[in-house]
């Protein structure tokens, strides 16, 4: 059987959306090969401490016997014997999220000596989603996601692959840039989560790429019930927010918002006790957005989730992380007045007061899916 690699930003421990969409990339490639992994990649930078009980507890114990013990057990024998300094934070809610959804190569790789141990493991290697070619993001290990460690026997694909920004940080004619367009010019078929990124594929490498769905706008809507099982479905009917860079002019700009409307005002990202950062669930997370009844955010993945859940919301512009995908995706859905530069009440209240009709974006989105899936079925068609 075929067996297909997975590569992105899967080892993230405080950004949601790279976690889900991982695990919807994973739901995704499934139908066509069920011999799929995530390529385990951390660069040395952001390699993990040393492992927590609960890992050193499944690396002893069988995959059979792991089958039998229920995963709240470990989570148990886990919050038992490690110190509460490393109990503060629960980064782990991404760790026990990847153990449920995104099934990983058993070995971590740290830089591109060892990723290229695995050349010959893989039929086809998919990198994407999230911003994997944005060099500010990947720095010294930016090779990486162009695949540069891959056999020629292997299919390289990129699937929505973002650039994050609507421009190349690098010049045209650089010693990286020149590389990394040999590296695509091996590949079988790009394509990018950006309309932008065409152009930069085309301007800076002169290779040709399609514009395609982020995975978690690409997936069923049983992909999520999956994670969300055990949720409660009441409505909470807060106004939440999940707001990457916090500062009291937002909080000002929300609190007021929930004000006016006689609602609960929740932040979702994390809670701040005793100095320490609490990280919500990922399931829970996802059900917040789902049961909430406004969302205000700056992140591209949040404003996916609001979509998917058919939510108002209102995006708040962030600057420092780049707009584009953000433009993009709204332009494409005819949402592009849902972006709020400021901080003025005035379009606020305008955007709360003008419901967004999700018969037109759902139907909008479908054609977007068709042909979405329509670049996976001819990229995967010939994959050995």
């Amino acid at each position: 059987m075929k067996k297909i690699g997975l590569l992105n930003f899967q080892h993230s421990n405080d950004n949601y959306g790279a976690v889900i969409q991982a695990a919807a990339l994973t739901h995704i490639i499934k139908k066509y090969s069920a011999n799929v992994e995530h390529i385990n990649f951390i660069p040395e930078e952001d390699a993990p401490p040393p492992l927590s009980l609960n890992e050193r507890i499944k690396r002893l114990l069988s995959k059979d016997l792991l089958n039998i013990i229920n995963n709240k057990l470990l989570k148990i024998l886990n919050n038992l014997f490690l110190n509460k300094k490393n109990i503060i934070g629960n980064t782990n809610t991404f760790e026990d999220f990847r153990n449920n959804f995104i099934p990983r190569t058993d070995r971590c790789y740290k830089n591109l000596q060892e990723l290229s141990e695995l050349k010959e493991d893989y039929s086809a290697i998919i990198v994407g989603s999230d911003q994997v070619w944005r060099l500010t993001y990947t720095t010294v290990f930016a090779k990486a996601y162009f695949l540069s460690f891959a056999s020629k026997n292997t299919k390289r694909i990129s699937y929505a692959a973002s650039f994050g920004l609507n421009h190349w940080e690098e010049e045209k004619d650089s010693e990286l840039s020149l590389s990394i367009k040999k590296e695509l010019d091996r590949f079988d078929a790009i394509s990018v989560r950006e309309s932008s990124g065409i152009s930069i594929c085309s301007d800076i490498f002169n290779v040709k790429a399609t514009h395609v769905l982020d995975p978690t706008l690409l997936v069923d809507y049983q992909f999520y019930n999956n994670i969300l099982l055990e949720q409660n479905s009441k409505n909470i009917d807060n106004i939440i927010f999940y707001k990457l860079d916090l500062n009291s002019e937002f909080i000002k700009f929300a609190s007021e918002i929930a004000e006016n409307y006689q609602c609960k005002l929740q932040n979702i990202y994390h809670q701040k006790r005793a100095g320490k950062q609490f990280f919500t669930d990922v399931p829970i997370w996802l059900s917040q957005i789902k049961n909430c009844k406004f969302v205000i955010t700056d992140s591209f993945h949040c404003v996916c989730f609001a979509i998917v859940f058919k939510k108002q919301f209102i995006c708040i512009v962030n600057k420092k992380r780049g707009m584009e995908r953000l433009r993009s995706l709204l332009s494409d859905l005819g949402l592009i007045d849902r972006l709020c530069f400021d901080y003025s009440q005035e379009n606020a209240e305008q955007l709360l007061n003008k419901k967004i009709d999700y018969v037109d974006i759902n139907e909008k989105l479908n054609q977007l899916r068709d042909f979405s899936n329509a670049f996976l079925n001819d990229a995967l068609a010939k994959v050995g």
